[in-house]
């Protein structure tokens, strides 16, 4: 064995191994490790360090990345020369999509969609109607190549440029209340021009607009969008057929139905219930027209009757003239009416023109053509008898009449002077006078 004095001359390397202090619980002997395996161990660490960071800048500046985009939709190109020059228009070919290939820095790459690139067909060659197999260019920003197209073609069908007229359809969704229709549909216009491939023209059967209306209530006016349909209801999606007209302005009439009674109604109150026999044939009729027209109209008033011009009993044909926004529903047209007097009779009384009650300026001067004035008054049976021209009063009124000279027809007016007789008693008829003005 080795004696303390050696153990203490020992030479150690430092790049090899290091001097560790005596364990506790041991001889006090100082011992000796290598190295060797920590130096193994950040060798590998650096290896790795070096893998990540040549991997992180390959994904950043990577100057040859390749990517393929789907989707790109492919655009036909000059369809205006076509129309133009050779008066077609695309039929077929539209909403067509590739994949396109691309190569660039990955950092850009992998940034890029399918809505950066464009990719095209060109429709100058196309001449003819039919079907055509055009090469399809691909095109990317600055910074990228493109590398592959797929597919490289697509096939476009061309076709003749027509023009057709073609009917509104309207479709109604709606909920409505028992007591109310709807009346018929009304448009702007009828009829819409389309103009297009002639082979897609003669598959649109009309112009459909449909309205979701909800529950209805009353009238309205809504605008509509267009969209042409073929017979089975299908929209026409081809994008080269145009309309020149892209809505419309629809109406829904809706009506309310409502029964209503018929009246009469008299000028100065003179026949009543109790006087008057009055028919109206038919009493009540059925009209039709806007709920909120309807809500206050609880009656119809056919005519207003001068009852001092029905010297007997009296019958009318008298023509519906309702207010605007309501219908006769039941198409009637006309109402009779029928006038029976109950216990009224007539009289005829006559009074001297000096006791006319005559209004007029002091310094005119007037004189009646005849002496005597003759009048009929009609009152109930019980006072007919006892009536006189005494309870009467006659009057002219020539207040206007002060700047004219010669003979003049002038209007009388006729009344009872005993304020019990007053809606009891009236004069039946219309009465003038003739009267000279001046000397």
């Amino acid at each position: 064995m080795r004696n303390e004095k050696d153990k203490n001359e020992m030479k150690v390397d430092p790049d090899y191994a290091e001097i560790s202090a005596p364990v506790e619980g041991s001889n006090g002997d100082y011992t000796v490790h290598t190295a060797r395996a920590h130096d193994i161990i950040a060798r590998i660490l650096c290896a790795l360090a070096a893998i990540v960071l040549w991997l992180y800048v390959m994904s950043i500046d990577a100057p040859e990345w390749e990517k393929t985009l789907t989707g790109v939709l492919v655009e036909i190109e000059n369809e205006t020369q076509l129309a133009e020059n050779h008066n077609m228009s695309v039929i077929d070919g539209y909403n067509n999509t590739v994949s396109v290939t691309i190569k660039g820095k990955k950092s850009d790459v992998d940034k890029c969609t399918a809505a950066d690139l464009r990719a095209y067909v060109d429709l100058l060659g196309v001449e003819e109607s039919g079907k055509h197999q055009l090469s399809i260019t691909a095109l990317a920003d600055a910074g990228f190549t493109v590398v592959d197209v797929s597919p490289q073609t697509i096939w476009v069908y061309t076709d003749r440029i027509a023009t057709k007229r073609v009917k509104v359809d309207v479709r109604l969704y709606y909920q409505i209340a028992a007591n109310l229709g709807l009346g018929a549909t009304e448009t702007n216009i009828q009829e819409v021009t389309v103009t297009g491939p002639a082979d897609v023209l003669e598959t649109i059967s009309s112009a459909r607009a449909e309205l979701d209306l909800g529950q209805i209530t009353t009238s309205m006016t809504q605008r509509a969008q267009l969209v042409l349909v073929d017979e089975n209801g299908d929209p026409i999606t081809n994008p080269y057929v145009k309309s020149d007209t892209s809505d419309i302005l629809v109406t829904v009439p809706v009506y309310a139905y409502k029964t209503v009674p018929v009246t009469v109604d008299f000028k100065y109150g003179y026949l009543n219930s109790d006087n008057a026999n009055v028919s109206v044939t038919p009493s009540q009729i059925t009209v039709r027209g806007d709920p909120q027209i309807l809500e206050t109209f609880n009656e119809y008033r056919l005519i207003e009757l001068d009852e001092t011009k029905i010297a007997g009993d009296y019958s009318q044909l008298v023509k519906l003239a309702l207010p605007d926004g309501i219908i006769d529903a039941d198409k009637i047209g006309n109402v009779t009416i029928e006038i029976t007097h109950i216990g009224t009779s007539t009289k005829s009384l006559t009074m001297q023109s000096i006791d006319l009650d005559v209004i007029a300026p002091e310094d005119l001067i007037y004189s009646f053509d005849e002496d005597i004035f003759n009048f009929t008054v009609r009152a109930p049976d019980t006072l007919i008898n006892r009536i006189t021209s005494s309870h009467m009063r006659v009057s002219i009124d020539l207040t206007h009449y002060d700047q004219l000279t010669g003979y003049v027809t002038v209007p009388v007016t006729i009344t009872t002077s005993i304020s019990s007789f007053t809606g009891k008693v009236y004069a039946v008829g219309t009465y003038n006078v003739q009267v000279k003005l001046g000397e």
